[in-house]
C-alpha cells in the first residue's frame, strides 16, 4: 500500500511538473479601441475687413481641422456687427442671413454632391458675448486616407442697407466642426 500510496505520489508530481511548464508563459492578446478625435484652430483671431460705406461686407476666415474620421460635420455662427462693438448699440451691420456661409476645404467636398453653402437654420447661440445666428451642419469628407487634417476657409457676410455712422464696427464669427464616424460616405 505504502508502495501504491508512493508511487500515485510520484505520478502526481511529475504530472503537475509537464503541466506547470506547459502553463508557465501563456499568450494574452490585448486591444484598445480609437475613439474619433477632432480639433479646430484659428490662425488669426483678430481681422480686419477694411473700410466700406454701404452694402454687403464680406470676410473670407481661416481656420485648421483635424480629425482621425474622414467625414466632419461643419457649421458656422455669426454675430451683427456693432458700432464700438457695443451689443446694445441701435447702429449695426446685420448679419446677411441670405448668402449663408459658403465653407471651402482644401481636400475635402461635401457628400453626395451637396451644396458648400451653410444656410442659416433661425438658431441663435453666442460668440464672444455677441448674439449671433447659426448655420445648418454640411458633412464634408476628406480626400485623405482614413484623416480630416486641412484648412478650412469661410466666407461670411454683412449686409449694410442704409447709411451708418462712420466708426469701427464689430462682432464675432465661430466655425464648429464634429468628428462624424458614423457618416455613409460613398463606397463603404
Amino acid at each position: 500500500m505504502k508502495k501504491s500510496i508512493a508511487l500515485l505520489t510520484g505520478m502526481m508530481i511529475a504530472a503537475f511538473s509537464s503541466l506547470a511548464l506547459a502553463a508557465e508563459s501563456p499568450d494574452v492578446r490585448v486591444y484598445v479601441k480609437v475613439t474619433p478625435q477632432i480639433a479646430v484652430a484659428a490662425p488669426q483671431t483678430l481681422i480686419n475687413m477694411g473700410e466700406t460705406s454701404t452694402g454687403n461686407v464680406t470676410a473670407d476666415i481661416g481656420f485648421y481641422i483635424q480629425a482621425n474620421t474622414e467625414a466632419v460635420d461643419i457649421s458656422a455662427a455669426a454675430s451683427p456687427l456693432f458700432k464700438g462693438g457695443v451689443v446694445d448699440s441701435q447702429y449695426t451691420l446685420p448679419v446677411n442671413i441670405a448668402a449663408g456661409v459658403p465653407i471651402v476645404a482644401a481636400q475635402a467636398n461635401p457628400l453626395a454632391f451637396g451644396s458648400n453653402v451653410a444656410a442659416y437654420n433661425g438658431s441663435q447661440t453666442t460668440v464672444a458675448g455677441f448674439p449671433a445666428f447659426t448655420t445648418a451642419a454640411i458633412t464634408f469628407e476628406s480626400g485623405q486616407n482614413g484623416i480630416f487634417d486641412m484648412p478650412v476657409t469661410a466666407t461670411f457676410a454683412w449686409a449694410q442697407a442704409t447709411s451708418l455712422p462712420m466708426g469701427e464696427y464689430s462682432g464675432a464669427v465661430k466655425l464648429y466642426a464634429i468628428a462624424n464616424p458614423t457618416a455613409t460616405l460613398p463606397g463603404i
